[in-house]
């Protein structure tokens, strides 16, 4: 039985399993080459942690326990690398945002509603803070 992928349009919590793509990117020349995109990556992780995002950022780090990767489309003869599986990885919540991630159901489905609904609630209202500066003497 395959398994049926949601969208993440409520975004994803902890303990979700993703999939997402990524492009790989190859450094191309000596100091100050460009950064040519060389293929893409199909990745399925499971949530371990995530970083709240600051008052200053809109998106925070996921750290991601890796389940497969895949290296999807034409790579244009150059060597992607893959990522092995059972290994952890960072990737900033917009990057994920970017590849339209998609999630495996929870068997309770409530019980992810209500840690969803936790997780809101404790996250900080979206908008950017004015930075501490220094204040000038007079």
């Amino acid at each position: 039985m395959t398994a049926s992928w949601i969208p993440c349009n409520d975004g994803f919590i902890e303990a979700d399993v993703i999939r997402w793509r990524e492009p790989v990117w190859e450094k191309r020349g000596p100091k100050g080459g460009r950064v040519v995109k060389v293929g893409d990556r199909d990745m399925v992780a499971q949530v371990v942690k995530e970083d709240p995002p600051d008052e200053r950022e809109d998106s925070g780090w996921v750290w991601l326990l890796v389940k497969s990767c895949k290296i999807a489309g034409d790579t244009q003869g150059r060597k992607s690398t893959g990522i092995d599986a059972e290994s952890t990885v960072k990737r900033a919540r917009k990057t994920i945002d970017k590849g339209y991630p998609e999630r495996l159901p929870w068997s309770d489905e409530s019980a992810r509603a209500r840690v969803l609904a936790e997780w809101q609630a404790a996250r900080p209202a979206k908008g950017r803070a004015r930075k501490p500066g220094k204040r000038k003497k007079r």
